[in-house]
């Protein structure tokens, strides 16, 4: 699969290099060629400007050429490079270069007086020409004047730059290709690295990814890491709650043994095991189910999760008319599951109105590390020596209240699993303060 991926993304660097630089190279290659034909054109333009310079008319009103512009170049016949001066349909002068020969004259719709034109010469070669015409007092007509050059020598220009554009970019391209396959590979390497650890850990050699990763890859690499953290306490609990359920029933199953080898069988005995049997089961699925679900994972609204707890609780406690003091955030939403919310605040308001004598207060904070809820009653309170007893599995301060002590110990596996903070302590004016901290939950 690596494999794959690794040379599909080769693959399309090729392709895009393969499109990329034939049109780069078109590109900058028409580029220098308009940039060489626009400077042989300005010394075209130039040598037009010198020879009417030396354009003047005699005596007898004829056209002459003064001190003509016979260089090397003009006087090779021949040579590609041409200048010709006419009048109406005569042909005035021209260089020796033409001998007895004359360049056409063709002037483009449209063109100007000075215009650059391509054409063919004497011996049928591509020449550039810049053409000008112009008139002067006392001859009627245009006065028109021609310089031409080879076209050859633009292209040869061109086309050594041509050569040179095809091997630079030839040379680029291939040091490219190259560079992308040893960045694609180098940086996949980390993602090969990841690969491989999930592979370990799906064997079992290893429990955690590597972290020593790049920035993103590294919290890619955390996060996945909390996921299997996560799923490995899952896992824990899981076979803690197991061995808990079967290590818990033994006694009340051996006693009901006992009981029912007793002529007659002691039915009164049977049912308080059958009960002790019944709380530890319900203990046990109460503790799996919170174990199992989704850390923060979802958005919960404060305030409508907890309207049907309270609405429950109030008519639980209603003959013994408590009143029920709410002050809720309505724009608070914390990042934790709806039940869980539920079950947790379920408890402590149940707990809180139990013992409650005539006031039970639920309130939301905004606290230094983020939002608290806080729980209070105006019962007893809690003796301090039994406060770090609350949360164990079936301890009940009072033995003649109902209930088989599961409730606080529920709501400590909820607040252990959403990695909240617990707090209990006696009101100074008589009663139990029951607080959370949701340092980190609250939603975006």
């Amino acid at each position: 699969m690596r494999a794959r991926v690794s040379s599909r993304l080769t693959l399309v660097a090729v392709l895009m290099m393969l499109l990329l630089m034939p049109l780069a190279g078109w590109t900058l290659a028409d580029a220098f060629r308009q940039s060489v034909l626009s400077n042989f054109d300005l010394r075209l333009s130039a040598y037009v400007d010198a020879l009417a310079a030396r354009v003047e008319i005699d005596e007898q009103g004829q056209l002459e050429v003064q001190q003509r512009p016979e260089e090397l170049r003009f006087g090779k016949v021949f040579s590609g490079w041409y200048w010709q001066i006419g009048h109406a349909d005569e042909l005035v002068a021209t260089s020796r270069s033409l001998w007895d020969t004359r360049l056409p004259w063709s002037r483009p719709t449209g063109a100007s007086s000075r215009f650059s034109v391509t054409l063919n010469g004497p011996r049928d070669e591509a020449l550039r020409g810049h053409a000008l015409s112009m008139k002067m007092p006392g001859m009627d007509g245009e006065i028109r004047l021609l310089v031409a050059g080879p076209l050859e020598d633009v292209q040869r220009e061109t086309a050594q730059f041509q050569r040179l554009l095809v091997a630079a970019l030839s040379v680029l391209g291939f040091l490219l290709v190259v560079g992308f396959i040893l960045q694609i590979r180098w940086g996949l390497a980390p993602l090969r690295g990841i690969t491989r650890d999930l592979h370990a850990v799906r064997q079992g050699r290893t429990q955690r990814l590597g972290t020593a990763l790049p920035k993103d890859l590294y919290e890619v690499a955390a996060t996945m890491n909390e996921v299997l953290d996560h799923h490995q306490a899952l896992i824990e609990r899981a076979r803690a709650s197991a061995g808990n359920l079967a290590h818990a029933l033994k006694t009340p199953l051996a006693n009901l043994r006992l009981d029912l080898e007793r002529e007659p069988p002691d039915r009164v005995a049977m049912r308080a095991d059958l009960k002790r049997v019944d709380e530890l089961v319900e203990h046990h699925l109460s503790r799996a189910s919170a174990a199992g679900r989704a850390v923060a994972s979802r958005q919960t609204a404060l305030q409508v999760a907890l309207e049907p707890v309270l609405s429950a609780v109030q008519g639980m406690y209603r003959e013994r008319d408590l009143n029920f003091v709410v002050a809720l955030d309505a724009e608070a939403v914390w990042r934790m599951d709806a039940g869980d919310l539920q079950e947790l605040v379920g408890n402590l308001l149940d707990n809180a109105a139990k013992w409650a004598r005539h006031r039970v207060e639920l309130r939301s904070a905004h606290g230094p590390d983020g939002w608290v809820l806080v729980i209070e009653d105006d019962g007893p309170g809690i003796p301090e020596a039994r406060l770090t007893q609350v949360r164990e599995r079936g301890v009940q301060l009072d033995e003649h209240e109902p209930g088989g002590g599961l409730g606080l110990s529920i709501v400590t596996d909820i607040a252990t699993l959403y990695d909240l903070k617990l707090h209990f302590e006696n009101r100074q004016s008589g009663g139990l303060r029951v607080q959370l901290d949701f340092a980190g939950m609250m939603g975006d």
